[in-house]
C-alpha cells in the first residue's frame, strides 16, 4: 500500500496516493513514511491543517526524520522553498 500510494503521489493521482497511504497508515501506523507521504498529498491538495497534522503524526513516530523536520519548518512559507531558500 505504501509503494502505490507514493508511486500514485509522484504519478499526480493525489486521490489513489492517498487512498493507498491512508490503508498503508491502518495496517501498520508505526512508520512514519506513510504519515509523511499523507502530508505531502496534502500539501498538494492545498489542505495545509491536513498537512500539518500527519507531518506531526510523522515527526511522533521519527522525531530524526530531515525531510519531516524541513517541509514542517517550510509550512509557513506554502510547504515549498523559495529560490532565496533554496
Amino acid at each position: 500500500a505504501y509503494v502505490a500510494g507514493r508511486s500514485a503521489r509522484l504519478a499526480g493521482d493525489l486521490e489513489t496516493a492517498l487512498a493507498e497511504l491512508a490503508r498503508s497508515a491502518r495496517l501498520d501506523p508505526n512508520p512514519a513514511a506513510p504519515w509523511r507521504e499523507m502530508a505531502e498529498v496534502h500539501l498538494a491538495r492545498g489542505d495545509r491543517h491536513a498537512a500539518q497534522r500527519d507531518f506531526q503524526r510523522a515527526f511522533e513516530r521519527n522525531p530524526a526524520d530531515p525531510s519531516v523536520l524541513e517541509r514542517t519548518a517550510l509550512l509557513p512559507f506554502d510547504g515549498a522553498p523559495t529560490d532565496a531558500m533554496a
